[in-house]
């Protein structure tokens, strides 16, 4: 009785909680050319001020468009 009541205090109230607080929220998306795009996205989802940003460069291959993969070197 113990474990389904702290697993339902858990599910139903904190872990909400951290959705809504941690959250990343996309800004900005845009194409850079056909296989490159930027996306800047703000920290802390509904309940933040918005002071920090980041910002993913995305390469998507000629093949698979709708794949994504975060291109490691960003030099800005």
């Amino acid at each position: 009785m113990v474990p389904i009541a702290f697993g339902l205090l858990i599910g139903c109230t904190l872990l909400g909680m951290f959705f809504i607080i941690g959250d990343i929220v996309p800004k900005q998306e845009a194409t850079l050319n056909r296989n490159y795009s930027y996306r800047i996205s703000w920290y802390g989802g509904a309940l933040a001020d918005h002071d920090g940003a980041e910002l993913k460069v995305l390469y998507h291959p000629s093949a698979f468009p709708f794949l994504e993969k975060r291109n490691p070197r960003q030099d800005l």
